[in-house]
């Protein structure tokens, strides 16, 4: 499972949020050497000093991290930063200059490439029923089987291509997106109970697979999205409500 968190916070502050993760991925300003505004790159705690970005709150953040290790705090032990290079780090504001607002999907696929390397299946709640009508309009998808009840209602998403991480992580009544499109998907979707199916980047099931999912009661939908896309069309959503 990925939580996703934004705060104001550097040196000690951040460790509070990062205790008790096993893994954590953070985005951040950073000054960087040889690097235009908008561009970016993949550090670890120890490739900052003490005169980054995230230590402008408080002490360094590779120092706050060994502190927080020697006293005893549940830290993760793999800990990622993207560091994007901007123009200015001393104003705030709600909205990024031109040059990061170009940076954002590609650092966006970067982090999402990272988190999947580590974690098997992407799980979040939606803090509302949201009816399966209106997921079809934030995916721009289409539904495959017949007479599909669009007043469903579906609160918890799940993104995975690992059924095997879905038949032990997978939650009762969730709408799973994947790009697996044979009958394992449908199969897996059967024994856990989950609601209904979103294939991704276009792929279409057999009509065998189709067919199996109608006999199930299990809705079929297909989207020219990605997973990282459609998860964030549906986390969007979410957070505008």
């Amino acid at each position: 499972m990925i939580d996703i968190e934004e705060a104001a916070a550097g040196g000690l502050e951040l460790l509070d949020l990062l205790s008790g993760y096993e893994r954590a991925i953070l985005v951040d300003a950073v000054p960087l050497k040889d690097k235009k505004p908008g561009e970016f790159i993949r550090l670890i705690p120890d490739d900052l000093g003490g005169g980054s970005a995230m230590a402008r709150h408080q002490v360094a953040f590779s120092e706050a991290l060994a502190l927080g290790r020697k006293t005893g705090m549940a830290l993760p032990e793999s800990i990622v930063i993207y560091g994007i290079q901007t123009a200015d780090v001393s104003t705030f504001s709600e909205k990024t200059t031109p040059l990061v607002e170009e940076c954002i999907e590609p650092i966006a696929d970067a982090v999402w490439a990272e988190a999947r390397n580590n974690v098997g299946i992407v799980t979040f709640e939606l803090e509302c029923d949201v009816k399966l009508g209106k997921i079809q309009e934030l995916l721009d998808a289409e539904i495959l089987t017949e007479g599909d009840d669009l007043e469903r209602s579906f609160n918890v998403i799940q993104a995975s291509d690992l059924m095997s991480d879905v038949l032990t992580q997978g939650h009762v009544d969730a709408l799973l997106i994947t790009g697996l499109v044979n009958a394992q998907a449908v199969r897996t979707a059967h024994v856990v109970d989950l609601g209904a199916i979103v294939f991704v980047r276009g792929k279409r099931p057999a009509k065998e697979t189709v067919a199996m999912a109608q006999r199930s009661n299990l809705p079929l939908l297909v989207s020219k999205l990605t997973m990282f896309d459609a998860c964030g069309r549906l986390y969007k959503y979410k957070n505008e409500r």
